[in-house]
């Protein structure tokens, strides 16, 4: 069993882009002080419930922060959107819809419908994991051709959620959480449960596994400027 010491680390949490365009997805950078730490943080969800993974470089990473990452609106998820529904739209009229489609769960079989439901929740898992890894390997190879090295050395919890704009000391009202809660609730039930109880998914379900990353898997986060304390679990150096 992995052994861990804790220390508090008050610090201000940035987006960073080493081209001072486009920031690094799926990492935070978190300043304090003298220390650095990267913060691996490809959803939004459930960002301060569980622990989110800590690495450190040794080589300074500061210099590539954005102060303001959405300064200018980004538009490049709906873009790719459009994009996927007008080739999915052109795919239909040649490919026949039971490639996209798999039997209507008609009359109702639970079991058909559970098997259904994970069946995307597979390839949405997945997704997600290759997704993650890639943007590992990523921002791993760009520190390597900046003479530096990327290491795992613990985790980080913290009560203050991590990747909104009021990411501050006083963290999110609990009304915009009960709020924020029933919005995506609303969206995500029908879409990865109810539908695919009745119609099983076969492409379609890369596909919304692939509009569900550009929602849910983009890694945005917006500073608000403010610092706060976190917890780090720093874990012991023969256990890394």
């Amino acid at each position: 069993m992995d052994k861990y010491h804790k220390i508090n680390v008050e610090g201000q949490i940035f987006q960073f882009s080493f081209n001072q365009k486009k920031p690094v997805k799926g990492w935070l950078l978190l300043q304090s002080n003298d220390d650095e730490y990267l913060i691996k943080q490809n959803s939004f969800l459930f960002r301060n419930v569980y622990p989110r993974k800590i690495y450190q470089s040794d080589i300074k990473l500061s210099e590539y922060k954005l102060m303001n990452p959405f300064q200018k609106k980004n538009t490049s998820g709906i873009s790719y959107i459009g994009v996927a529904v007008v080739v999915s739209a052109a795919v239909r009229a040649l490919i026949p819809a039971y490639f996209f489609f798999g039997n209507i769960n008609y009359p109702i079989s639970i079991g058909i419908g559970i098997v259904n439901i994970l069946f995307l929740w597979i390839i949405m898992i997945i997704v997600f994991s290759a997704i993650a890894l890639f943007r590992k390997i990523l921002l791993s190879n760009v520190i390597k051709k900046l003479n530096g090295d990327l290491a795992l050395i613990g985790k980080m919890s913290s009560n203050i959620p991590l990747g909104s704009n009021k990411a501050g000391v006083e963290g999110t009202d609990k009304k915009m959480k009960i709020i924020a809660f029933i919005s995506l609730s609303s969206l995500i039930i029908p879409i990865t449960i109810i539908f695919p109880f009745f119609v099983g998914l076969r492409a379609m379900g890369i596909l919304i596994a692939y509009i569900g990353s550009i929602f849910f898997f983009n890694g945005n986060y917006a500073s608000d400027g403010k610092r706060a304390t976190y917890e780090i679990k720093i874990l012991e150096r023969e256990n890394r």
